[in-house]
């Protein structure tokens, strides 16, 4: 009986462990690619911005790595990583986007990410934080 359980709980722990992986694979290829900035909604306030087309933030994601440019020229690059934490919205267990993780810290900010349609939304993990809508370009 006691095998049994233990096989049962070895088993369960397999699957979650391969069930976070797939998700975290998948969420890093459907970032991959080229991104322009079409609006921002502040929640705090309730206010949006719309970008006209050509006139946003550009990302750029590979596999590891993220470049971000406006009007042209670079504003950020470095490297990326997703991480399992809970949302301070909804208190879920969710993926998050950690940007520069070789200076990761406790109180480093951390991005919920999340698509509709082509369209990749970031979110920072905060409330009345700032939610930027982006659309796929390539």
């Amino acid at each position: 009986m006691r095998q049994s359980f233990f096989l049962f709980i070895v088993l369960i722990a397999s699957m979650l462990i391969y069930s976070c992986k797939s998700h975290k694979l998948d969420l890093k290829s459907s970032m991959v690619g080229h991104w322009e900035l079409r609006k921002t909604k502040n929640t705090q306030n309730g206010s949006s911005k719309i970008f006209p087309p050509g006139k946003g933030i550009n990302l750029f994601f590979t596999d590891t790595s993220y470049e971000e440019f406006s009007e042209g020229s670079m504003i950020s690059m470095g490297k990326y990583k997703f991480i399992q934490d809970t949302d301070k919205l909804s208190g879920d267990l969710s993926s998050k986007v950690v940007f520069k993780p070789e200076i990761y810290s406790w109180d480093t900010t951390r991005f919920v990410i999340g698509f509709e349609g082509n369209q990749l939304i970031i979110r920072v993990d905060s409330v009345g934080a700032l939610i930027r809508f982006y659309e796929r370009l390539d």
